[in-house]
């Protein structure tokens, strides 16, 4: 025993500076599970109200791997200690796990299942925290998770009575008349504190015939109009790429400036904090919360000269984003089917990504909300539902490709048949021209292409005016130039000089 604080030291002499040493934690979690015969617990990237982002005090993974992306899924036996992730997070989780950490690339439940399976002995018990279940049904907001309008409660639901556990100093009289919650009926809410849910809970289990149902996936849809907020938000994002394209070439600005830029509430750790260059990619997810709405999109830039295979990446990325933002399809078609479409121009070429293709957006709520989406436990798509389209490309060590909008789900009339749907995009930024090859996109794709930046000129050009913001116009106004078929598509950061803008337009012309 004596000895194991040295080995400790030792171990942490041989880390890198990014890697986080866990020995401690897994040794005193080991510890707890023995007596209970445990020999695998799983520990998830949520909290006891099932949120995608966390407090950072829930940050179970985090504490346990030292890994902080916002997705993954650790396990823990007697002698392994495994984290599954998808392919954003694959070189971050590698860099922050230390020796004691391996790391699995299939993010999906059967990769896990099928690993407990293969791990855990005849007879052993697999842990877990059973608190880590939550419902939705008030439409309420807080602030008790950074960057996210939600607040800790439960809620226990019968066939008689509906009980919110919340911190009851917080509930104004305004919210306690919203919630009918001055009476004893059963569509009355009955408001207890939040420290009494599991003694509550156990009294009511006791009585005869009880039995609990416990959800744990919940649907919202988004039937709202996104497109303020969108017009909003978009503004904040060509502030910060023209902002980048003028700053980066000097050589000053790193990744926690550009993100405190857009945001000053939204950072990466310092540890990241690398220095940004014009001789490499830059992608930024970024998004914001709305009283009337919640937006997430990613753009992917550079600001000196690509590379052939940066540029053809790029463009098959856009291909896949537009060839899913112009499909029609019949009403209650699943996501699943048509989530291939995303990745065709990358498999032509022997290219993949590891995450999935898009995920529902909620409405002033989590950024990521199911039962929207492209994966095969989402629900069939309908009129009004709002998607994020996002395929991608990640070259390890080397660049990453992310291009990710919001669309809203609409009717669309054909020449034959009624029941048809297809996505109308209300992300309304540019992508960089200097990355796009034309002469890989076919006609559809650049008429498309062209129409949605007609869309961005209309309904941005006024909101930047309103704001007096004239200088980001004239940015806006040179990235949504038209394109032509087989046009070379490379100016965009260095269309700003007059040279090259004009060059640009002859080009066109002929």
């Amino acid at each position: 025993m004596g000895s194991e604080p040295v080995m400790v030291k030792e171990l942490a002499r041989y880390l890198p500076s990014t890697a986080v040493n866990t020995t401690l934690q897994l040794k005193e979690l080991r510890e707890q599970m023995l007596p209970l015969n445990i020999a695998a617990y799983i520990i998830p990237g949520t909290d006891a109200h099932l949120s995608e982002y966390i407090a950072p005090r829930d940050n179970r993974v985090a504490f346990m791997t030292g890994f902080t992306g916002s997705a993954g899924t650790a396990v823990v036996t007697k002698t392994k200690a495994t984290l599954w992730t998808d392919s954003r997070y694959w070189v971050q989780a590698e860099r922050q796990m230390d020796c004691n950490w391996e790391l699995e690339k299939d993010v999906s439940i059967r990769s896990i299942a099928e690993w407990l399976i293969a791990e855990v002995p005849p007879g052993g018990e697999i842990g877990f925290d059973p608190f880590l279940f939550s419902l939705r049904l008030f439409n309420l907001r807080g602030n008790d998770i950074p960057y996210n309008p939600f607040f800790y409660s439960y809620t226990l639901l019968t066939m008689d009575h509906i009980w919110l556990f919340l911190h009851a100093e917080r509930v104004t009289e305004e919210l306690k008349t919203y919630l009918n919650a001055s009476c004893f009926e059963s569509l009355c809410v009955q408001l207890r504190n939040y420290d009494t849910v599991r003694d509550d809970l156990k009294n009511y289990v006791a009585n005869p015939g009880v039995k609990v149902w416990i959800g744990t996936e919940y649907t919202n849809y988004a039937l709202y109009e996104l497109i303020t907020p969108e017009v909003r938000d978009a503004v904040a994002v060509m502030q910060l790429l023209m902002w980048l394209e003028k700053a980066v070439p000097q050589g000053k600005e790193t990744e926690l400036t550009a993100a405190e830029y857009v945001n000053q509430c939204r950072s990466p750790t310092k540890e990241t904090n690398r220095k940004l260059t014009v001789d490499e990619m830059y992608l930024v997810d970024s998004g914001g919360q709305y009283l009337d709405g919640t937006t997430d999109i990613t753009r992917t830039v550079h600001w000196g000269t690509p590379t052939t295979m940066q540029r053809e990446a790029f463009t098959r990325v856009l291909m896949g984003n537009i060839e899913i933002s112009r499909t029609i399809f019949p009403t209650g078609t699943r996501g699943a089917n048509m989530e291939m479409l995303g990745r065709r121009a990358l498999w032509e070429v022997g290219l993949n990504y590891g995450h999935g293709t898009g995920h529902g957006v909620g409405n002033y709520f989590g950024v990521h909300e199911w039962p929207v989406g492209f994966q095969t436990n989402n629900i069939p798509f309908r009129s009004g539902m709002f998607t994020s389209i996002e395929p991608g490309y990640y070259k390890e060590n080397d660049f990453g490709i992310r291009i990710e909008d919001v669309a809203v789900i609409k009717p669309v009339n054909t020449k034959y048949g009624n029941n048809y749907l297809t996505f109308d995009t209300v992300s309304l930024v540019p992508y960089d021209r200097k990355l796009i090859d034309t002469s890989l996109l076919s006609s559809e794709q650049i008429q498309w292409l062209n129409k949605y930046y007609e869309t961005i000129r209309r309904l941005m050009g006024p909101e930047l005016d309103k704001q007096g913001l004239h200088e980001e116009k004239d940015w806006m106004l040179r990235n949504t130039e038209p394109f032509t078929s087989g046009s070379s598509a490379s100016v965009c950061s260095s269309s700003l000089t007059l040279f090259a803008l004009a060059v640009a337009l002859l080009h066109n012309i002929v």
